[in-house]
């Protein structure tokens, strides 16, 4: 959220002459600038009115003379860039396709975190960016083992812990599911032919026990079966 604040400064200019009257010349110049206000959590506050600013110009206050609280994205953010010439035209291009699944935003604290524990953040962070690399690599190395087999099918099994309801669980493990067809078919050019329906299990067939936080992350995964059928010689 950010909020737009105008700025009215004026400069008086007293100049006097002997025999002439006494002329005040105005200079009025209108200073914009926009604030972003976060809370220690990294929320935006919200609320916040003119009178809880303050404007200094040269060790001096100054008025706020306009305030503003514009949300980020908003068609009136867009109207102030347009406004102020800071955005072009765009020239429409073909959107490349897009594989369905999530946006993961990382916010670090850095301003209270210890030189330590920066570096302990950046080494987890990396760890998970690694081994989701690693992850979709073995899915193509999966998918290029079942191409050289006569008849391969894949079939692809989504499974959760047992947290949430039976309903909730039996959604998610299914969405699992389908995310991995969806990347083995457009990154590993898998023949959606070859792809069995994908399936969702639940939180049947657990790989390690649910009372730990260890056991239910095993539990939350996606199986890659390669089957191999004699129904489809020749294809």
């Amino acid at each position: 959220m950010k909020f737009r604040a105008i700025f009215l400064l004026v400069a008086l200019c007293v100049v006097a002459n002997g025999q002439e009257p006494e002329v005040i010349r105005t200079k009025t110049e209108l200073v914009q600038t926009a604030i972003t206000v976060l809370d220690k959590k990294g929320h935006f506050v919200e609320g916040l009115q003119r009178d809880q600013f303050q404007l200094m110009v040269d060790g001096k206050p100054r008025q706020v003379a306009f305030f503003e609280r514009v949300a980020a994205g908003s068609s009136r953010e867009l109207e102030i860039a347009t406004a102020n010439g800071s955005t072009k035209p765009e020239t429409p291009t073909t959107a490349a396709p897009r594989i369905p699944g999530r946006t993961i935003v990382f916010f670090i604290d850095d301003l209270h975190l210890s030189p330590d524990s920066m570096n302990r953040t950046r080494m987890m962070l990396q760890h998970f960016l690694d081994e989701a690399t690693k992850a979709k690599a073995d899915l193509c190395a999966a998918a290029t083992q079942a191409e050289g087999m006569n008849n391969a099918l894949l079939l692809v099994v989504g499974y959760t812990d047992s947290t949430g309801s039976q309903d909730l669980n039996q959604t998610l493990s299914e969405k699992r599911a389908s995310r991995v067809v969806n990347f083995l078919q457009q990154e590993c050019h898998w023949k959606p032919y070859r792809m069995l329906t994908p399936t969702g299990m639940s939180e049947a067939d657990p790989a390690a026990p649910n009372d730990t936080a260890a056991g239910k992350a095993q539990n939350r995964r996606v199986a890659v079966n390669i089957m191999v059928s004699k129904g489809l010689d020749g294809m």
